[in-house]
Formats: C-alpha cells, sequence, structure tokens
C-alpha cells in the first residue's frame, strides 16, 4: 500500500446464520516496516511511530531521531553531536568530528567552527582539520593567501586594499597600522627602537632614568648610552657594571628569551639578539643584523637560489632546489616552452636559476604520421631544448598516431601501390584485366593468366612443383 503497509486478502472458512450456509474470505493489514512514514504505531509492523517513521524501538536517546535522512528506522544522532562516521548521525554526514548538515568538505568550510557544530559554515583564515593547506603566496600571515569567509571552496589573498598591522610597540619593535601590498605581505614597515625603551604606541626619543632605555643602555643628559663594560667577557655577576653576567658576557638583563643571547650581537654587544634560525622581523632584532626569509640568518642570503627557511638548514643560508623561496623572483618559465622552463638546482648555483624544471621524460611536440612516414613523441633533452626522433619510413604499410602499422584489415591500411592480403600489405606490380584473366605489368606486357585468374596484386599465379609431381590446375 502506499503508506508501506501490507493488506493479505484470502483463505475461506464456511459459516451458517439466520440466513443459511455461505462463506467468507479473511484479510489482515500488516503495518509498515521501519522508516515508512506514520502518525500511530498501529501503522508499523514494530508497533513503534517515533519522528513520525516506523522505527525500531519505542523511542530514540536525547538528542537523537529516527526520522533519519537515509529512513532505517533507527535511531542516530542529531547535528553538532561527536561523531567517528556517517551512519552514525541523522543526516548521514560526520564531518570534522560532528554530525553536520552536509558533507562539508570545502577547502574554507568547516563543521566545527566554535559556536555552529553541526553547520557547515565557511572558515576565515587558514584551512581547518585535514583539509589542503591553502598554496603559499609568500606572504604573512594577515596579508597572504587564505580563507576569505566567504568563499568555500578556494583560498583567496585579501587584497592591497586589506587592513593589516597596528600602531603598537613591543619589546623594542614599533609597528604601524597598513594595508596589504600586492605581494601578500603587510606594507607596514616596523621600526626598532634601538637604544631606547618602548612608549605605549610608538619608541621613547629621550630618557629622564634608565626605565626609558633599552636593558644595556643608561639615562646620561636625556639620552640614552650602552652601560660600560658591555659585552666583555666574564664569570660572575660583580665583575659587570649592570650586575648581570648572562651567556659568559656582561649584559644589561639576567637572562635572554629563548631563542637569543647576549653574547650574540657584535653590533651590540651585552644586548639580548636574536640566534639564527629564530623568527624576526627586522635585522635589528638579529645578532647576525640579517632577518631572511622570517628568521636569523647568518648572512643578507640575497641569491635567488638560496634560503635561509629551508627545513634542517633554518637560519643557514643554503642552496635550493626547485622554485624561489619567498619574495625572490621566480624562475624563468619559458615563455611557455616547457623545455626552457628553468629552476633552481640546489648546488649548482645559488645566485640564479640554472637548472631545467623538465628533463628528457617530458614530451614537448607530440607525435604525428603523414601517410608512411611516422615520427615518434618528442621530449626535452634537459638542457633547454626538445629532440625530435628520425622520420621512420612505414612503407608498404600507413602510420596511425601510434606508429606504423604492422598488419592491415583494408586496403586503406596500405601505402600507395600496396594492398591488404590476408593481413598484411603487399606491393602491387600488375594490373589485373575486368575478368581477372590477363595480367599487364608495369612495362605494358600483357600475360593470360588462363586457366588461373590474375591475383590480388596483379600477378598471374604459378603452379607449385610438388615432390610429385605438379599441382593440379583448377578449373576457372
Amino acid at each position: 500500500m502506499p503508506t508501506g503497509r501490507v493488506l493479505a486478502i484470502g483463505g475461506a472458512s464456511k459459516a451458517t446464520g439466520v440466513y443459511g450456509t455461505f462463506r467468507e474470505a479473511s484479510a489482515e493489514l500488516y503495518g509498515g516496516v521501519p522508516g515508512t512514514v506514520c502518525t500511530s504505531g498501529w501503522e508499523c509492523a514494530s508497533g513503534n511511530c517515533v519522528d513520525g517513521v516506523c522505527c525500531t524501538t519505542a523511542a530514540c536517546p536525547f538528542a537523537a531521531v529516527c526520522n533519519t535522512k537515509e529512513k532505517s528506522g533507527t535511531c542516530a544522532k542529531v547535528n553538532g553531536l561527536a561523531c567517528g562516521g556517517g551512519t552514525e548521525c541523522a543526516t548521514g554526514q560526520c564531518a570534522d568530528g560532528y554530525c553536520c548538515d552536509t558533507a562539508c568538505k570545502g577547502q574554507c568550510e568547516a563543521c566545527d567552527l566554535p559556536s555552529k557544530f553541526g553547520v557547515c559554515s565557511p572558515v576565515l583564515g587558514p584551512p581547518r582539520g585535514a583539509r589542503s593547506a591553502c598554496a603559499s603566496t609568500g606572504g604573512d600571515a594577515l596579508c597572504g593567501n587564505r580563507c576569505d569567509g566567504s568563499d568555500r571552496v578556494a583560498c583567496h589573498t585579501p587584497g592591497a586594499a586589506a587592513a593589516c598591522g597596528a600602531n603598537a610597540c613591543v619589546g623594542g619593535v614599533e609597528t604601524h597600522a597598513s594595508t596589504c601590498d600586492v605581494s601578500g605581505k603587510c606594507g607596514d614597515v616596523a621600526k626598532s627602537c634601538g637604544a631606547y625603551a618602548c612608549d605605549a604606541t610608538t619608541c621613547k626619543s629621550s630618557c629622564s632614568s634608565k626605565a626609558d632605555c633599552a636593558p644595556g643602555y643608561q639615562c646620561k643628559t636625556g639620552a640614552c648610552f650602552p652601560t660600560d663594560g658591555l659585552g666583555t667577557p666574564c664569570k660572575a655577576s660583580s665583575e659587570c657594571a649592570t650586575g648581570f653576567c648572562t651567556d659568559g658576557v656582561c649584559c644589561g638583563v639576567a637572562t635572554c628569551a629563548v631563542g637569543s643571547s647576549c653574547a650574540a650581537s657584535a653590533k651590540s654587544p651585552g644586548s639580548c639578539a636574536k640566534l639564527p634560525g629564530t623568527s624576526c622581523t627586522l635585522d635589528a632584532e638579529c645578532g647576525s643584523g640579517a632577518c631572511v626569509d622570517g628568521v636569523c640568518c647568518t648572512s643578507a642570503c640575497t641569491g635567488q637560489c638560496e634560503a635561509c627557511d629551508v627545513p634542517g638548514s633554518l637560519g643557514k643560508c643554503t642552496p635550493v632546489a626547485g622554485d624561489p623561496h619567498g619574495t625572490r623572483a621566480a624562475c624563468d618559465s619559458g615563455a611557455g616552452d616547457a623545455c626552457k622552463a628553468r629552476t633552481c638546482d640546489g648546488a649548482k648555483d645559488p645566485t640564479t636559476c640554472v637548472a631545467f624544471t623538465n628533463g628528457t621524460a617530458k614530451a614537448c611536440k607530440a607525435a604525428s604520421c603523414a601517410g608512411t612516414d611516422f615520427v615518434a613523441e618528442s621530449v626535452c633533452d634537459g638542457a633547454g631544448g626538445c629532440t625530435t626522433p628520425p622520420t621512420q619510413a612505414c612503407a608498404p604499410y600507413r602510420c596511425d598516431d601510434a606508429g606504423c602499422r604492422t598488419s592491415c584489415a583494408k586496403k586503406e591500411h596500405c601505402a600507395d601501390g600496396a594492398t591488404c592480403v590476408k593481413g598484411a600489405c603487399l606491393p602491387i606490380v600488375a594490373t589485373c584485366s575486368t575478368d581477372r584473366l590477363s595480367s599487364t605489368d608495369k612495362g605494358g606486357t600483357v600475360t593470360d593468366c588462363s586457366p588461373y585468374r590474375c591475383g590480388p596484386v596483379g600477378q598471374c599465379p604459378r603452379p607449385v612443383r610438388l615432390v610429385r609431381g605438379l599441382c593440379a590446375r583448377q578449373p576457372l
């Protein structure tokens, strides 16, 4: 029946009444299977109508329903509850560890956003969970490629008009409110406070006490000057005018932050400076005086094919293989020529792209067929050129895109002047007459083929000598 129930009619029984003897048929109504729409339990085979469907149980636990997407008639979790798979959820969808209203597989959407558990929502910032990370654009956290909170399927840069940075001064570095630039970086140019301490949002430019100066500096006549003896080797704090012997030198502070040392800087002896490999924003933060690729580096590391952020060699200027890092100029793409595209080789020359991206396995020209002439696929030679194989003559066969044919099924598979005979292309040496009783060779000589007929390549058949006698001639 349309409701999912079954009406069974059949059988008969004999009955006698006041009106005489008669036979009667019986009928029984069987309830709907689990998942069938219902309004009361009598409509269901199980006797249970829960959440508007026939259910296998009399009731579902808290935050579970029987009316699931699969109409299975079993209780399942509602959206927003933790799950380990779609079979646990009423919608059949488990995403980011929660029963979700959709499959929610877009790079920039998620079902576990705070206050939105169970609702697939667009993400702002980096992709969540196991989704693929945004492709790097060499930008920073605010201006680089990220989910924009609108597009659910792809990452974007916020654009050159997006605001970034803030007017602040922390740890001797002054930053400013700015906008993103076209390279995906914040346009702000941070400023080191040098000998002075931070004010509320800017660097101090004068002093009235030591507190207005950076660690290791003292206030004299309204200006900050290095404390005497800074950077001098020491073994005990009593040897230093500042009272601090840190990292083996007289220092302006008792301890330096993790990743920094008071003995790291030659330009500012006795001041804490970051060690190679520590994240940085300004050159002045680093003991080496070089902040490259976001970390303090042992050198300026300006070569197109070198970087200071190579995993396993952080802080050390290292040749790279593949694409240049950060904001360095990209290698020559070859202007559409796959063989001429350049890349960094990781060893030979860190200053420029000297290697070729595609080696001898990269196709540069498709195979071609012209009648009976076949030229195989061309490949790059690994030195910027495209190697073209020699032309292969296929006669008496024709070629196709795969190469020279080696068999035939019809005359068109053979070269001009050849024909297909029992799967092989054979040269045509003469011309048969219309009745095939004679053959004319290329010189014009006519040969009578009787009692044979002219053969497929234009020649008259010849009797074949056997061990005993001659072949019997067949009638025309």
